[in-house]
């Protein structure tokens, strides 16, 4: 049994728009909190909770104007500031984002169009070099607000249905991973309190079968550390293992499957090896922009051979027969079966 394709969870939703310069105002206030909350896309995108230290090692260190707007938050682990935001607004009101690495190298840059009504429509992410890097569009119903992502070329990547309670923050998102393929899906469900994710179904068939269930373990910083996925009949098939919230394991127990992971400071997965019983089979890796967007994942056999790529989406796991978990469509230059008694021959 497969654990399914693998999703960021650890960047919360920003939201910007055109590039102006970054003035922070003289009677500013500086706050630090634990928690941040996703929001339904009319307001900034991220609520934040949980009042801590200035000084802890894991924080959300927001900065307010004297409108108590957010002008600025920076993600610190282990002391590190592992990602920052920047805002301005313009005249209307409307926030401009620009986001930039640890060492303070802006990275990217997002528009935003909202409607007459203040939620936003689209964003568009940005290089530095004004590439147009990804987009995003949000189409609001009765139920959900559904968000559509594509690639630079407009072409679709993925679709998330995004439910909000009363307070308007995130509980749950019914994401499909595969824009082009909308047979399988992820229901995951989230603590409003906290904004973790507790726990995720994963249906096929157009969701006649469920085909697994997973649940999440945090740590009092809210990292990930641990996650167990079951069968639908209950049964444990699989753990993954995380380091500073970064996934760096994935072990399946009941087919001898190992997936180890490497990651770049932002988190990003930038490598992956899978083994089967012991044995090397597939090395992936993951390239990204400069905004951190996955570009493409290139698989190669132990041998070095290249087998596969993958536009726009983050591939760890490959079977023998030529195909990837999750589907994604791509191109092969090795015809399958990619190992066993007959690759080769």
């Amino acid at each position: 049994m497969e654990m399914g394709s693998f999703r960021n969870l650890r960047a919360p939703l920003m939201a910007g728009t055109v590039f102006l310069a970054y003035g922070l105002p003289a009677d500013a206030a500086v706050t630090s909190y634990l928690h941040a909350l996703r929001t339904k896309p009319c307001e900034f995108g991220v609520r934040y909770a949980g009042t801590i230290s200035p000084t802890a090692p894991y924080r959300y260190e927001v900065e307010t104007d004297n409108a108590n707007r957010v002008v600025r938050v920076t993600r610190y682990q282990r002391g590190r500031a592992r990602w920052e935001t920047r805002i301005t607004f313009n005249t209307a009101n409307v926030p401009i984002a620009t986001v930039t690495s640890a060492d303070g190298a802006p990275t990217g840059r997002e528009s935003i169009e909202r409607d007459a009504s203040g939620c936003i429509v689209r964003e568009v992410s940005y290089a530095m070099s004004g590439v147009r890097t990804s987009s995003v569009t949000y189409t609001y119903t009765t139920e959900y607000v559904e968000y559509r992502r594509f690639s630079a070329a407009d072409e679709p990547v993925s679709i998330d249905r995004l439910y909000y309670n009363a307070e308007g923050l995130l509980v749950r998102d019914v994401a499909y991973d595969d824009a082009r393929n909308l047979s399988h899906w992820l229901d995951e469900t989230y603590d409003p309190s906290t904004g973790n994710m507790t726990e995720v179904l994963q249906y096929e068939d157009d969701g006649r079968t469920l085909f697994s269930r997973q649940v999440f373990q945090y740590d009092s910083n809210d990292l990930l550390v641990h996650a167990d996925g079951f069968k639908a009949n209950g049964t444990l098939f699989a753990t993954r293992d995380f380091d500073d919230g970064n996934l760096v394991k994935l072990n399946y127990n009941l087919t001898g499957r190992v997936i180890t992971f490497t990651n770049d400071a932002d988190g990003n997965i930038t490598a992956a090896e899978q083994r089967d019983h012991g044995v090397l089979h597939c090395r992936f890796a993951i390239e990204h922009l400069a905004d951190n967007t996955v570009k493409r994942t290139v698989v190669r056999a132990a041998d070095g051979s290249l087998l596969a790529e993958y536009p726009n989406h983050t591939v760890v796991e490959c079977r023998s027969n030529g195909t990837v978990v999750g589907e994604y469509q791509g191109t092969i230059y090795k015809q399958p079966p990619w190992w066993g008694p007959s690759a080769g021959k």
